[in-house]
């Protein structure tokens, strides 16, 4: 016989395997990724400075993304991965 303990069990069980795949999603491939890591510029030959470039540019790359605003067709906000490369 099943007692309402188990019961409590399975229906829990039943609740978190069916939340499954929507846990999957957030783990997706982000949308932007940077690559942050020192520089030195060249101003000319004889003026040269050390700086923080992001994917090799200075000044880094444009990201325009609304406050809040999900991906189109999606359900999830933008996701930016920031990458130390030291």
């Amino acid at each position: 016989m099943l007692s309402r303990r188990d019961a409590l069990k399975l229906s829990s069980l039943a609740a978190v395997s069916a939340s499954l795949p929507a846990l999957s999603q957030d783990f997706t491939a982000p949308d932007y990724k940077l690559e942050i890591a020192p520089l030195t510029a060249d101003l000319s030959p004889r003026h040269t400075f050390n700086t923080t470039a992001y994917n090799g540019q200075i000044p880094g790359p444009l990201l325009r993304l609304n406050e809040g605003a999900q991906r189109h067709g999606t359900r999830r906000a933008s996701r930016v991965v920031m990458l130390n490369a030291n």
